[in-house]
Order: C-alpha cells, then structure tokens, then sequence
C-alpha cells in the first residue's frame, strides 16, 4: 500500500529552493531566453516563482520565470496566474 507524504512546508520549500537555485537559474533563464516575462528587458534579470513558496507553490521550472528585477519587485509575493496584465498596474 503506498504511503502519502505529507505536505513539505514553506520552511522545507525554501531549503529546496536554495539547494538548487543556481541548477534552476541557469533551465529557465535558457528556456525563457534570458529574458523578463513581462517587459522583455535583458538587464538584471531574477528568478520568479509564478506561484509563490508563501502560497503552496514549488521550486519547479514550471512554476518559475524569468523577471527583471523591476518587474519582480512590482509583483511581489502576489500570485498574477489569473491576470498578468495587473502587473503593469502594480
């Protein structure tokens, strides 16, 4: 009979995160063509989660993206799935 894992928490998220941010920079900064998401700028450029680790969100490529640092300082820890466009109005 198969064990269900209990959910990891941010704590646990996080440590995860760190561990490999570097293995994960380089996956998606290549997949998104080192470029922001949102405003196509090729300077100071972050990794996002989409989700974030404070709402239940992972550290998988899926879930992250390729932000300027202005732009990921606009969205914050808000989850923009839904509506992308609010983060030109942050």
């Amino acid at each position: 009979m198969p064990r269900h894992r209990k959910p990891r928490s941010y704590k646990s998220r996080l440590n995860v995160y760190k561990k490999h941010k570097e293995k994960l920079r380089a996956v998606v900064f290549e997949r998104d063509g080192y470029a922001c998401c949102y405003c196509g700028s090729t300077d100071n450029l972050t990794l996002d989660h989409i989700i974030p680790l404070v709402h239940g969100g992972n550290s998988r490529p899926e879930n992250l993206q390729t932000l300027c640092l202005r732009c990921n300082r606009k969205k914050g820890s808000r989850d923009l799935r839904e509506d992308p466009s609010d983060q030109a109005n942050g």
